[in-house]
C-alpha cells in the first residue's frame, strides 16, 4: 500500500514523537524529572499536516507534565518522610 506524501509525514513525526515519548518516561523512571519536562515541550506536531494531530499532541504534552508534577511530587514526599524517620531512629525516637 503507498502512503500519500501527508500520511508519510504524518506517520514520520508521529513516530519520532512517540520516540521522545519513550525518553520522557526512561527519564520519570530515573528521577531525571528537568530533563523529561524539557523534552515534553519538544513534542511539537505540525499543525498544517494534521489540526487533530496537533490537538492530540498538545493534550499530550499537558497530561505529561501534569504527571511529571505529580510523580516529583510524591517521590520528594515520600524522599521527605523516609530522612524524617531516618533521623528520628538515629536521635532513637524510634
Amino acid at each position: 500500500m503507498l502512503f500519500s506524501t501527508d500520511s508519510f509525514k504524518i506517520s514520520s513525526a508521529e513516530n519520532d514523537l512517540n520516540d521522545i515519548v519513550e525518553e520522557i518516561n526512561e527519564d520519570i523512571s530515573n528521577g531525571n524529572f528537568k530533563s523529561a519536562r524539557i523534552k515534553v515541550y519538544t513534542l511539537n506536531f505540525d499543525k498544517d499536516l494534521s489540526e487533530e494531530k496537533y490537538e492530540y499532541w498538545e493534550q499530550k504534552k499537558t497530561e505529561l507534565l501534569e504527571y511529571i508534577d505529580e510523580i516529583e511530587e510524591a517521590t520528594t514526599s515520600y524522599n521527605n518522610t523516609k530522612e524524617n524517620l531516618l533521623s528520628l531512629k538515629y536521635l532513637n525516637y524510634i
